[in-house]
């Protein structure tokens, strides 16, 4: 199927009677603003798609009916609406017959087979914000497989991991400013070496003990020899005193002999550096669980990593699948990539190249175009587009402002008054 080969239009909103037989592939309908030249291509989406597709009343003010006509190379298309009494409201009719003038049972199902997304004006998309292409593209591509759940459980993937991998950072960061000297294996049992500490120094002072009992006993024992040249008479009773302090002096020796004195500077010196490598001990200690929950947090992380991947390899086989209209566009987060580039970080004139492959792609069969607001275009994307109209057999209909006549449809006060030669 070709273009359009005739539209017709009389009392559609500013235009009053208006008959258009294009020439050429690009159809240039101009004129200054408020003239009608919107209508034109307005007309071409309404008569094809219907009541639910016109934003307001599009009978001519002041007119009971409206008529638009459009001739296609095998159909012959009538859209006809009627004002109704209280003048608020419309209804419409719509007939559809091929060239031998028969006519369709089903006239909206026969036009909804060929026509696509004829509404897409590329334009326009290439003007729109990031959402906004977002949401046209995502609203027409059929996906078996819920994308904006995927997207969600990928972004709250993602903010989980973004977390664990600041913890595991933190984690790093306290481990790498423990700084670790002389560390023990295990921890000082500083009560061990008091109970030590205590057994020695009683030792010690029953030594100390018996060396002052000792020096007493042996003073006595000069002091009853002494006594003895004196008081012969206690003799008897001295020898049995001498005997009685030779056995405490025995023991006493004995004692001495066998409890020898314990130097306790080694067990000092241990208390003394308890504390400190003790401390040690403690740093090493966390700085070792520090460091095991930052592999595991790394770990964790690249699980994450992995699950995200997999869901990243899920949307991409749920586009690919949904046959989007241009290869190489695809969804990112809430705006549109081509070749996974965000479509804003394209070059206008790259930019208005995908836009008018995704308008061929979305009409392959109606090979029409709209286009408004040409009137913006400069000269070189003006040329590309009569270019690809010539290398693609497509018609684009353009919406410009212009009074000298010189090219295209001129409308003026709802009329044809001059048309393309």
């Amino acid at each position: 199927m070709s273009g359009i080969i005739g539209l017709q239009l009389e009392n559609i909103k500013k235009i009053k009677a208006v008959r258009i037989e294009p020439k050429n592939n690009v159809v240039e309908i101009c004129g200054r603003n408020g003239q009608g030249k919107s209508t034109i291509l307005d007309s071409i989406w309404w008569v094809l798609k219907g009541k639910d597709n016109i934003q307001q009343m599009p009978v001519r003010k002041g007119e009971e009916k409206g008529l638009i006509r459009l001739e296609l190379d095998k159909f012959i298309i009538e859209r006809k609406f009627k004002v109704d009494k209280d003048g608020k409201d419309y209804s419409t009719t719509i007939t559809v017959s091929n060239k031998d003038g028969a006519k369709f049972s089903s006239p909206q199902a026969v036009l909804d087979s060929f026509t696509g997304l004829l509404g897409f004006d590329p334009l326009a998309f290439s003007r729109m914000d990031s959402k906004a292409q977002y949401n046209t593209i995502r609203k027409n591509a059929k996906f078996d497989t819920d994308i904006d759940a995927i997207d969600a459980q990928y972004k709250s993937l993602f903010e989980k991991r973004t977390d664990i991998n600041r913890d595991a950072k933190r984690l790093a960061a306290q481990a790498e400013g423990i700084v670790v000297e002389n560390a023990p294996e295990k921890r000082v049992e500083i009560s061990a070496l008091m109970a030590d500490l205590s057994n020695a120094q009683e030792t010690n002072s029953k030594v100390e003990r018996a060396k002052v009992a000792l020096d007493n006993f042996t003073s006595k024992k000069t002091a009853l020899q002494n006594k003895i040249k004196e008081l012969e008479a206690q003799i008897l009773s001295a020898k049995s005193d001498i005997e009685n302090v030779d056995v405490d002096i025995r023991r006493g020796l004995e004692f001495i002999r066998v409890n020898k004195p314990v130097d306790t500077t080694a067990i000092e010196a241990q208390i003394n550096q308890a504390d400190t490598l003790n401390k040690a001990f403690d740093l090493k200690q966390q700085k070792a669980a520090l460091i095991e929950q930052q592999k595991q947090s790394e770990e964790e992380s690249e699980q994450l990593t992995v699950r995200m991947d997999a869901l990243q390899e899920q949307k991409q086989r749920a586009i690919e699948a949904a046959n989007l209209p241009v290869k190489g566009l695809g969804f990112g987060d809430g705006e549109l990539l081509f070749n996974g580039i965000p479509l804003a970080q394209l070059s206008a004139a790259e930019q208005l190249k995908l836009s008018m492959d995704i308008a061929c792609a979305e009409n392959p069969d109606l090979k029409v175009i709209l286009l408004k607001d040409a009137s913006l275009l400069d000269s070189e994307s003006l040329e590309y587009i009569r270019k690809r109209a010539d290398e693609t057999g497509y018609q684009i209909w353009m919406e410009r402002v212009d009074t000298t006549g010189a090219t295209g449809f001129v409308i003026e006060d709802g009329e044809l008054q001059a048309q393309e030669e």
